[in-house]
């Protein structure tokens, strides 16, 4: 893969010869034929070895395929995954100038490492203070993959076109996004490892809270792995838990380590607002969770790019004093 600025170009390898460019983007890059029309119908389209084509055209090995990536002008709403008209947020012009480490950065991407207390994206009460306007103030337009809950901190996965960002989000349905948390919870749990499948639903008096509902709750599993059994200053025992999740309910891990009699040390909802001490990554004053790592394929180049919050170190390094 070579690029410039807001075009992409790929070389056709060897086993690919004879697909047609329509071929190679749904099958090898995944695009949906909305995607396709929109990229066909920009100026110049999609272009081989310099010249426009379309797109049943044949290609053959060591072609150069390029296309343009540039988005219209944005407007406002939030992304679902499914239409690039609902998957943009216009930032505010007083965005607070937080320093937000950045993991991760090419044409197409950008991971950062968000602190606890801010939110992902605006919200009621939020409009210039999230991540999100945080760093389009500086990066020009960016499209959230995911988000994290204001108290979590750790990495938060960015897409810079329309077609980057879907192509993620897809990754982040089907499991080739993985996101790994931290958690410290009081005591130990048994077991050691395991996972919690109750469906999770909304209480209908706090739509805000969620809870366990076998009956009428979304499927949740929440995968689960102790990584050390610690004591805090005053003898209290603690454990840290690497944690993978499929669906992504909200408050997903939260809700389920309190439902095994664990909630998170420092969680205000959900029932442990934290006698235990605990130094180092996780924050006194937050829900002691982390999302510590993320997984994904690169969607043009196939590599498998891995990042990693710095704040995740106490794991190898012990967090109680």
């Amino acid at each position: 893969m070579t690029d410039t600025r807001n075009t992409l170009q790929l070389i056709i390898p060897q086993h690919l010869a004879g697909c047609t460019i329509k071929q190679f983007l749904r099958e090898e890059l995944h695009f949906s034929m909305h995607q396709i029309s929109r990229v066909k119908y920009r100026p110049e389209g999609f272009r081989v070895n310099g010249g426009t084509r379309r797109v049943n055209s044949t290609l053959l090995a060591g072609d150069v395929l390029s296309f343009s990536i540039d988005d219209p002008e944005p407007v406002s709403g939030t992304f679902s995954g499914k239409d690039e008209e609902t998957f943009r947020s216009r930032a505010s012009e007083n965005a607070y100038e937080e320093d937000i480490s950045i993991l991760f950065e090419d044409d197409y991407i950008l991971a950062a490492d968000k602190p606890a207390g801010m939110v992902s994206h605006p919200s009621h009460g939020h409009h210039g203070d999230s991540a999100l306007d945080i760093l389009r103030k500086k990066y020009g337009r960016l499209y959230l993959i995911g988000r994290l809950d204001k108290d979590t901190a750790g990495v938060l996965l960015f897409a810079r076109h329309v077609e980057t960002a879907s192509l993620l989000s897809k990754q982040k349905e089907n499991g080739t996004l993985q996101k790994t948390y931290l958690a410290a919870i009081p005591g130990t749990i048994v077991p050691e490892s395991g996972a919690i499948t109750v469906p999770i639903g909304v209480i209908r008096d706090n739509p805000l809270k969620m809870a366990p509902d076998p009956v009428h709750g979304k499927t949740a599993v929440t995968h689960y792995r102790t990584l050390e059994v610690k004591t805090d200053g005053e003898g209290r025992t603690y454990s840290v838990l690497s944690v993978t999740i499929e669906h992504g309910r909200t408050h997903q891990i939260r809700v389920h380590l309190a439902s095994a009699g664990h909630p998170l040390i420092g969680d205000p909802i959900y029932g442990n607002t934290g006698q235990t001490r605990i130094s180092g990554s996780f924050s006194q004053t937050h829900t002691c969770l982390i999302a510590s790592e993320m997984t994904f394929r690169h969607p043009y180049s196939g590599e498998t790019v891995a990042v990693r919050s710095p704040r995740c170190s106490f794991a190898v390094t012990g967090i109680s004093r």
